[in-house]
């Protein structure tokens, strides 16, 4: 998921770029001797890093893009996206921006990614409570966007998905003003038909 930002023109461009160079880059390393990412738990994953160098020549992409044509000056994009890797029976999530990933899981929504915006960190630093996040008045201020800054840091989690597992995948569009609990109710009422799901979710 990418959620373009920069105007109409601007964003619609950087994200639609983005997600074309990952779909590239992804191909490419295919097969390739990668070195895994390996993170806190102890779990390694070539998809991590496939991922990862996705989003990194996406983000060099967009900004080069940005800086040769004028009316694209400024643009940017989030990104949140999963690779499963059935070899290594992982799932490489990687994101920058708020657009978010959410795993749901035995009748329960989780959220797996935390938004790098200017809300959050001062959310983690103490500096604002839980309860002003839904009115603090800068809260669509990002910290990273692929595409506004030459080098980007994009956070990297890995999982053991698991059977009956459904991971949502969403902009600010969703998760913006669809409270966690109606994406739960929702993706259970419309189960298994997935489409259904995101239309219906789209729709409210």
């Amino acid at each position: 998921v990418a959620d373009g930002m920069g105007g109409h023109l601007g964003g619609e461009f950087a994200s639609a770029l983005a997600v074309e160079t990952m779909h590239g880059v992804l191909q490419e390393t295919q097969g390739e001797d990668l070195t895994p990412i390996t993170t806190k738990n102890g779990w390694s994953s070539v998809a991590g890093r496939r991922l990862f160098l996705a989003i990194q020549r996406a983000n060099h992409k967009v900004f080069e893009m940005s800086q040769q044509d004028p009316n694209l000056t400024g643009m940017g994009t989030t990104v949140a996206a999963v690779l499963f890797d059935e070899q290594e029976s992982v799932a490489g999530i990687c994101h920058v921006g708020d657009s978010r990933v959410y795993r749901i899981r035995d009748s329960a929504i989780e959220l797996l990614t935390e938004d790098h915006s200017l809300v959050q960190q001062l959310l983690r630093e103490g500096k604002i409570g839980p309860t002003d996040v839904k009115t603090f008045p800068h809260r669509h201020v990002l910290t990273q966007a692929v595409g506004v800054s030459p080098l980007i840091q994009p956070s990297v989690r890995l999982e053991r998905p698991q059977s009956g597992d459904i991971y949502l995948l969403c902009s600010d569009g969703i998760h913006g003003v669809v409270d966690d609990e109606d994406m739960l109710r929702i993706i259970a009422e419309t189960s298994p038909d997935l489409e259904k799901a995101c239309d219906t979710l789209v729709n409210l």
